[in-house]
């Protein structure tokens, strides 16, 4: 199979992300306003995915580095919206990671989106620490009464020698309210990069126990590059109304150009088939998918599409026609590493209009090349070009306090866009952020 590079690109963001070698940063352009600025211990820092909401318009957010001073190995954080318009949101840290120097098992580097589900319990992964150092999936129980302390519990510790997974990347909550997740490594599958560690991920569940306290059962779905040609480096999944699983893979395929994938149970087994190998397209790296009313998927991709740049892209994957036909690719927009970014990583968000609204981790301001958030408009007529606004293109060091590179999404909220930066800010350790599109 051919050599990936995925992996090995977003294990170095992320360990920038916990590392926290940050430069001097400035503030907040016009188009944006500072929600809260991470500052390191106590706080947390460098938050690298995107933000999840409840129903009372809290967010919930992790960081991959921060917290424990004699640790910095991140935390679970909450941000409360201010009670009078214009006021301050309030956060508070509910949950700071132990790491194995402190005796911990808990993991450390939390990167992963959390994933909220019924009863308000919230799910994440981390990247490394728990009892083999591989990774944790871990469950943030809440108070019993308000104001009290979340209570944290490791419900898996990823095995030493990686051949249940390892790096745990993204988690989803499935129709059976078990937990399904990817791993950036690990497996039984083909080497991508050389060494046990570096295996090609897989797709595993965690099934609830059948007793209040029992253990949850992980249960691998897919080992990726079990066979030439397969998917490597699984990245962001979705739960379909049929219990299925659609996911990106960041590698594989017929040149290593990423995939996208399909999951489906019958009889018990799981089965993968591959609906669309990047191989063929001018973009690759797919990291994200974002379905449409209509079933069709948008995918963000982090290379290729304009032949000179290589920045990266967003293109629609069609449905076929009639039933077992292939999938089709519709490219939407290709990035110019101009005012538009760079190498878009995060998902996507539909607005009521049908509008595209999204990330680009790099690029923006050509003194910075920190990022932009975007929106792509669909045209008037099917099959014509989008049209793209950049709506914020990030300074960093340019102008005090501004955040620089995101990496997660954005979520709507009372018609604003919010979202995270992994560094930057008036405190350096990144920020959350709002604007309104």
């Amino acid at each position: 199979m051919h050599q990936r590079n995925t992996l090995a690109s977003v294990l170095r963001f992320a360990t920038i992300a916990f590392c926290l070698v940050l430069s001097n940063v400035a503030a907040f352009g016009s188009a944006d306003k500072i929600v809260h600025n991470f500052a390191g211990p106590p706080d947390g820092a460098g938050p690298w995915a995107g933000l999840i909401t409840d129903k009372a318009g809290n967010f919930y957010g992790t960081t991959g580095g921060g917290g424990l001073v004699t640790c910095l190995c991140g935390t679970v954080f909450e941000l409360s919206p201010p009670t009078s318009e214009g006021g301050s949101w309030t956060e508070t840290i509910l949950y700071s990671f132990q790491g194995l120097q402190n005796g911990g098992h808990d993991g450390l580097q939390p990167n992963t989106q959390l994933v909220m589900d019924d009863a308000g319990n919230l799910f994440g992964g981390t990247q490394w620490g728990g009892k083999n150092n591989r990774g944790t999936i871990y469950e943030l129980s809440p108070p019993a009464v308000q104001g009290g302390q979340w209570t944290e519990s490791v419900l898996y510790s990823f095995v030493r020698d990686g051949s249940r997974g390892s790096n745990a990347f993204w988690l989803v909550v499935g129709l059976d309210r078990n937990l399904y997740g990817t791993t950036l490594g690990g497996g039984t599958g083909e080497s991508c990069g050389g060494g046990t560690s570096n295996k090609c991920g897989v797709v595993f569940v965690l099934e609830r126990p059948s007793t209040t306290g029992g253990a949850w059962d992980q249960h691998i779905l897919h080992n990726f590059g079990e066979f030439e040609g397969d998917s490597a480096t699984p990245l962001q999944i979705a739960v379909a109304p049929s219990g299925s699983l659609y996911g990106m893979a960041g590698d594989g395929g017929t040149a290593g150009k990423g995939t996208f994938f399909r999951l489906s149970k019958n009889h018990g087994s799981w089965t993968e088939e591959i609906l669309f190998d990047f191989s063929g397209s001018a973009t690759h790296g797919p990291t994200n998918l974002t379905f449409d009313p209509h079933g069709n998927v948008f995918a963000v991709t982090s290379g290729g599409g304009d032949p000179m740049c290589q920045c990266g892209g967003v293109v629609e994957l069609l449905r076929p026609a009639t039933p077992g036909g292939a999938w089709s690719e519709s490219p939407v927009y290709n990035f110019m590493n101009g005012n538009d970014g760079s190498n878009p990583f995060g998902p996507l968000v539909f607005d009521k209009a049908g509008d595209l609204f999204g990330t680009a981790a790099h690029g923006g301001d050509a003194t910075c090349q920190c990022g932009a958030i975007f929106e792509l408009t669909p045209p008037a007529v099917s099959g014509d070009i989008w049209s793209e606004t950049t709506l914020h293109d990030f300074v960093g060091p340019k102008i005090h306090g501004d955040g620089s590179n995101v990496n997660g999404g954005l979520v709507f909220l009372n018609g604003k866009l919010y979202g995270t930066t992994t560094f930057g800010g008036a405190k350096r350790g990144g920020t959350v952020f709002s604007m309104v599109p």
